[in-house]
């Protein structure tokens, strides 16, 4: 018996043999020759070569940005070819994609399982990938936490908070001063009527953003902290960390 024309052992009528690198077909030759006369016939058989699926895996973002499409595209060494199915989370299977697949997320989906099925079209033999994604939310549900009224000399701490994923980063101001931030301390030590809040939240992966403003009122008697008592001011402390601070002084009345 021979496999493509190189002559392999067997015993008696079977051949037993291994293929070490990838082709496309092998011709295997059975040999029956006729003892004593000479006589030989031959029969030869053609085989068709297969590998894989194998190294499946899956491309495509991991983060999701509500109502917009999003492509992903499966992989895998297939020979002759593979055919692909997707679905997401318990849904159906679905195929006739080819190794393409489009995504449009719902802001309330917040995260999805995508599985690949790459199957040999010849054998049925099929391997599976899986990639978790996960679709951004927010900014929502954004406010500043504090109390409404202050005491004239009375620091105060007030924070922006908002529902983001992944994550939200903000910016603080007081009237006209801004700091990166979601904390802030305030004390007035002037007599004003109120004083405007506002907070910015941004999304880190849509970017994404809502803004929040919160009026404090300044109630109590007049207790300057400035040095000189003929001029008046107003102190806002915007507290970043345990270890950074900025403050701002205002002077006169250009914030009444």
């Amino acid at each position: 018996m021979s496999v493509d024309n190189q002559r392999a052992q067997g015993q008696a009528s079977v051949l037993a043999f291994t293929v070490s690198s990838w082709v496309g077909v092998l011709t295997v030759t059975c040999t029956a020759a006729e003892d004593g006369r000479g006589g030989s016939a031959n029969a030869t058989k053609i085989l068709q070569v297969l590998e894989g699926p194998a190294n499946v895996s899956i491309t495509g973002p991991s983060w999701l940005h509500p109502s917009v499409s999003h492509t992903y595209s499966c992989n895998a060494r297939c020979r002759p070819s593979c055919t692909y199915a997707w679905k997401t989370d318990v849904g159906p299977w679905i195929g006739g994609q080819g190794n393409v697949l489009s995504i449009t997320p719902q802001e309330m989906d917040k995260s999805k399982t995508l599985v690949c099925k790459a199957t040999n079209s010849v054998s049925g033999l099929f391997v599976a990938a899986i990639q978790n994604i996960t679709v951004t939310y927010g900014p929502s549900e954004i406010q500043i936490i504090g109390p409404d009224v202050i005491f004239i000399s009375e620091k105060q701490q007030f924070v922006c908070s908002a529902e983001c994923l992944p994550s939200c980063r903000y910016l603080s101001s007081v009237n006209s001063q801004t700091v990166r931030g979601n904390v802030m301390e305030v004390t007035v030590d002037h007599p004003l009527k109120s004083v405007t809040l506002k907070c910015e939240a941004q999304n880190t992966a849509s970017r994404k953003k809502a803004t929040v403003t919160k009026t404090i009122h300044i109630s109590g008697s007049f207790r300057s902290l400035s040095s000189r008592p003929e001029e008046s001011s107003v102190l806002l402390a915007f507290i970043l960390s345990a270890a950074h601070t900025v403050t701002a002084l205002h002077y006169g009345s250009s914030l009444l």
